[in-house]
């Protein structure tokens, strides 16, 4: 896991990238000239200059790593879709947070995914996504903490989740494996007694499993 570790305070860079290390497998530090192939940053945030010398470099959504001493700054922050932020008041149990986070990533057990949903923005942990559903050009994505209607393709949604959990088992359905409780010739039974039809197509790869 590439990591860039832009924090002013020493003694919490240092346990910052101490913990890091403690949980996540080959961690390389990089500097902002490699930020295109870097998984994450971490950078702190004091002021509103802080976030205008972090517009000068491009990045993904949920590559950044906030870490911030006045809360005011949290909501300049939001439009860079952060994967989580470390308060330095809370420093402690936040980096607990976001360390289990970046271990499921690392583990390619959670992948953080971003949708348009009408006039806004959703951010969805992979691993609270029970099964998808198509309806023509929309998908319906069923999570723990409610569903939501995105204009996407099955094809374009499976190359983005983690394949080792998300399997296609109809043209119309996509099922996190994690949440199965009992297979079928022709269906599935989710955790919460949800009906999954299987399709012929899908049939085997399934059963063999």
């Amino acid at each position: 896991m590439k990591m860039i570790y832009d924090i002013k305070d020493h003694d919490l860079c240092l346990q910052i990238r101490q913990a890091v290390d403690d949980v996540c497998h080959h961690v390389i530090e990089m500097t902002y000239s490699q930020i295109s192939i870097a998984d994450f940053i971490f950078k702190s945030f004091d002021s509103i200059d802080d976030i205008k010398e972090l517009r000068q470099y491009q990045f993904d959504s949920h590559q950044l790593i906030a870490v911030i001493t006045d809360e005011k700054i949290l909501v300049d922050l939001l439009h860079f879709y952060p994967l989580c932020f470390i308060r330095k008041q809370y420093a402690a149990d936040d980096l607990r947070q976001c360390l289990s986070l970046l271990k499921m990533i690392d583990e390619h057990k959670d992948k953080i995914l971003s949708f348009a949903v009408k006039e806004s923005f959703v951010r969805l942990r992979s691993s609270h996504i029970y099964y998808i559903e198509a309806f023509s050009h929309y998908l319906m994505i069923y999570t723990y903490s409610g569903n939501y209607m995105i204009r996407h393709t099955v094809k374009e949604m499976i190359k983005k989740l983690p394949d080792h959990y998300f399997k296609q088992v109809h043209r119309s359905y996509i099922v996190n494996r994690i949440y199965i409780k009992e297979i079928f010739k022709d269906h599935l039974v989710l955790e919460d007694d949800t009906v999954i039809p299987v399709g012929r197509k899908y049939r085997q790869q399934i059963l063999g499993e």
